[in-house]
């Protein structure tokens, strides 16, 4: 840029130099960029394999890809929702609602049959003895099945599972033995609340015997999933304990 001379007094010729122009530093891109408010209309492509491309368009999968955000990305990890914990959570308030469920039952069966002039109930059948020392073994081979961790794919594994499922099994038909010999002894739920309660306490627990035997079978064939076959054990460790506390009741209240 040229301009006349303002301070030498005459007609020359000055050259005026551009002022400099400082830049700021360039700042590293960031490993995590939020994806824009609108995706864009270029959805996946060859160019980025369906997951986003490498300019940071989105992907196909919703994602952003290239050098932008993407929801899978090892930080996000933490953040995932997890299945096996939510399981877990819900088997424990499964097993919490169960369990007063019970105790209100039981406690109103007591009263019940303590009244005067209520059906008294009769001695338990043998084959309820049986149905404890089945569902106890049954527990100890579980126990033998998952001891050191679950781990269904192991041989010794499947066979304690097995095991296991079989005697679940013959408690269920020891406690029908059981229900065949209090009918013949005339304890029917006809003859009043507190029979009624002890027909819908054992069937309850029966029903729940059912639903652990399934879920035992289910991890015995997938085989590659120990958290399955973990909440199984756990849920049949309660049926036992369920089943003692039941059973004592039962035992005392005459």
């Amino acid at each position: 840029m040229f301009a006349r001379g303002e301070f030498a007094g005459d007609d020359s010729i000055a050259v005026l130099e551009p002022p400099t122009i400082e830049r700021a530093p360039r700042q590293p891109p960031r490993k995590h960029r939020p994806p824009p408010t609108d995706p864009p209309d270029n959805y996946g492509g060859a160019g980025n394999g369906g997951n986003g491309g490498s300019d940071g368009h989105w992907g196909s999968d919703g994602h952003w890809g290239g050098d932008g955000w993407r929801g899978d990305a090892d930080g996000d990890d933490a953040q995932r929702f997890d299945s096996g914990e939510a399981a877990r959570f819900g088997l424990l308030l499964a097993m919490v609602a169960s369990s007063v469920m019970f105790a209100v039952f039981v406690a109103i069966y007591v009263l019940l049959l303590g009244r005067s002039g209520a059906h008294a109930q009769p001695a338990l059948p043998a084959s309820t003895w049986v149905a404890t020392a089945l569902i106890l073994a049954s527990s100890s081979s579980l126990r033998r099945a998952t001891h050191g961790g679950p781990a269904p794919t192991s041989e010794s594994t499947r066979r304690w599972v097995g095991l296991t499922i079989a005697l679940g099994l013959a408690f269920l038909v020891a406690q029908a033995q059981a229900w065949q010999a209090l009918l013949h002894d005339d304890f029917v739920p006809r003859h009043g609340g507190g029979v009624t309660l002890f027909w819908l306490l054992t069937s309850l627990h029966a029903a729940h015997v059912v639903l652990g035997l399934a879920l035992l079978s289910r991890a015995l064939r997938r085989g590659r999933d120990p958290a399955l076959l973990g909440l199984g054990a756990t849920f049949w460790h309660f049926l036992g304990l369920l089943w003692l506390v039941m059973f004592t009741a039962l035992s005392i209240v005459r």
